[in-house]
């Protein structure tokens, strides 16, 4: 069963990673209020949406490198910039996309 920060990293990998590495773009922002307001979840978990971003996990798992992230705190603003080019693509052994999740990478 996926958890909610689950489908977020799946959210960011399919609408943020997979569109810059294919625009071969070095580099993309990730506002946590856009993510949040994307996937609908009620106000109460803006926090598991920042937890996600902020994890070694998610890095390792999407294959990029977090260069920089906001001081705005755990609120809607907070941005996290990540490589996307230089870290390679996604782990093999990563249970995103496709998975344990199941879902596609559209």
């Amino acid at each position: 069963m996926a958890t909610f920060s689950d489908e977020v990293r799946d959210y960011i990998y399919c609408n943020y990673i997979v569109p810059a590495r294919e625009n071969k773009t070095a580099s993309v922002t990730v506002t946590a209020g856009d993510v949040h307001q994307a996937l609908k979840f009620d106000r109460r978990r803006m926090s598991p949406v920042y937890a996600a971003l902020n994890t070694a996990k998610f890095e390792r798992q999407c294959g990029i490198c977090l260069l920089q992230r906001s001081v705005s705190g755990h609120g809607p603003t907070a941005t996290f910039t990540f490589s996307v080019h230089s870290a390679g693509e996604r782990n093999p052994d990563s249970p995103l996309l496709g998975g344990e999740h199941g879902l596609g990478t559209t």
